[in-house]
């Protein structure tokens, strides 16, 4: 199996950079470190022998680590579910037979990574499955480090140290990232996650223009609000004043109110009757902010 081209890539960007190995400096050992690493990954990696490759290439091996992948899915909604509704009684850590179960999980996950990497032996770094080849082995690496992690810090005591339980709880969180394992055995999710990828560059964007859109928005808003407001300080107490800007209090708020009000957190109505109260153009604006989002910005 062939390395992919990125290599080859950043060599051409750094030629291109003027940056050659004949440079000098930092730049010039990258260089160098990526022609030497394209020169590797296009050595095809010969075909293993023995039974370890026969496991570890078979599709019955394929479907256990998919099954387990699963299953680690399962448990985990039905730990974190239990860990929820009894989180008075779960406040020292979870059980012993839950620990048990995660200890299992990890065991078997790092046996798995341990059989890939005794076979493949260094193209298990720069292999057509690399990345996800990475992603298994620091999932592992996290995992043996949350198990020593909690031993050390005496899960299940009544006296566990904060910062101990602090790093425990940021563990719980890269556990999480063993659902995305699922993808590497559905081709069909790793198709649709490989479109999502591709997608990004063109979602920042389109997320920075609505940004754009509701600064301008709620930019005028807060201002034409505050002249208006200033306008009629005789006639409105401080209260009242406060309660018909509770919406556009500030510029932050006023985005995160046209943002509800265009995603159906917050019923346009009401704030369009607040307005209505001080009078002037602020609800046509309304009007018109809601009708331009949901006719020109989501379509």
């Amino acid at each position: 199996q062939a390395r992919p081209s990125f290599s080859g890539k950043m060599v051409n960007a750094l030629d291109r950079m003027g940056m050659s190995e004949d440079g000098g400096g930092c730049m010039t050992i990258v260089h160098q470190a990526a022609k030497a690493f394209m020169d590797v990954s296009t050595v095809p990696e010969p075909r293993r022998q023995g039974w370890l490759a026969a496991v570890a290439e078979s599709k019955m091996f394929n479907t256990i680590c998919g099954l387990c992948v699963a299953m680690n899915c399962i448990f985990l909604v039905y730990s974190s579910d239990r860990e929820m509704d009894n989180y008075n009684t779960m406040a020292a850590g979870p059980s012993s037979a839950f620990r048990y179960i995660e200890v299992a999980f990890v065991v078997f996950y790092s046996c798995e990574v341990g059989l890939r990497l005794w076979v493949h032996r260094m193209y298990f770094f720069i292999s057509v499955d690399f990345t996800w080849n990475l992603l298994d082995l620091v999932l592992v690496i996290f995992g043996v480090l949350e198990m020593a992690v909690s031993m050390e810090a005496g899960v299940g005591q009544s006296n566990v140290n904060p910062s101990f339980m602090r790093v425990v709880r940021l563990f719980k969180v890269v556990k999480v990232l063993r659902v995305v394992r699922t993808l590497r055995f559905l081709s069909e999710l790793r198709l649709l996650f490989k479109c999502l990828l591709g997608s990004l560059l063109s979602l920042t964007w389109s997320v920075l223009m609505i940004l754009l859109i509701v600064y301008m928005f709620a930019l005028l808003m807060v201002q034409g609000l505050a002249q208006d407001l200033r306008d009629q300080a005789e006639a409105l107490t401080p209260q009242e004043a406060r309660g018909l800007a509770v919406d556009f209090s500030s510029v932050g708020m006023g985005m995160l109110t046209l943002i509800q009000l265009t995603t159906g957190g917050k019923d346009w109505g009401n704030t369009f009757d607040r307005l209505w109260h001080i009078g002037g153009f602020l609800p046509w604006m309304l009007v018109a902010f809601v009708l331009f989002f949901d006719l020109a910005v989501w379509n």
